[in-house]
């Protein structure tokens, strides 16, 4: 019996694993989507919180898909806990990517990375979906004083 129910869990976490998996190369295309053609690595940047306002708004929003696996399952299953750090990794360095196209220092693209895992936070948590503006004001800030 107890054979059966490891066999069971492996099984499980397989499959949230296939489903981040997923969902990994969903927020991808989600986030393309957003940016409108010809804009430049800042308006870039800033399409990502045009994104998530559109995300939050949505009925079915529950929060991050990663977040929320993570703090469910992140301590219990490397499976778990790689497939999200591989997306945060993988977002995180997309944004870095575009800060250094816009010629502004790395640390931009990990502190507008950060305002977007916040803003996932909160607007599920809060139930409010101006967590995505506020999260973009706040970028364009950032943005500012980094181009000096």
């Amino acid at each position: 019996m107890m054979r059966k129910s490891f066999a069971i869990v492996r099984v499980w976490l397989t499959t949230i694993s296939r489903v981040l998996h997923r969902r990994s190369v969903m927020w991808d295309s989600c986030i393309a989507a957003a940016i409108p053609a010809g804009a430049t690595p800042r308006q870039k940047l800033l399409a990502v919180f045009d994104f998530l306002d559109t995300f939050f708004r949505e009925a079915d929003f529950r929060g991050c898909v990663f977040i929320n696996s993570f703090g469910e399952l992140g301590s219990t299953s490397e499976k778990v806990a790689a497939a999200v750090r591989n997306h945060k990794t993988a977002f995180r360095d997309y944004l870095v990517g575009l800060a250094r196209e816009a010629g502004l220092p790395d640390v931009l693209g990990t502190q507008i990375a950060i305002l977007a895992e916040g803003a996932q936070a909160s607007a599920a948590i809060l139930d409010d979906p101006q967590a995505a503006k506020d999260a973009r004001a706040a970028a364009e800030a950032l943005i500012l004083a980094a181009a000096g």
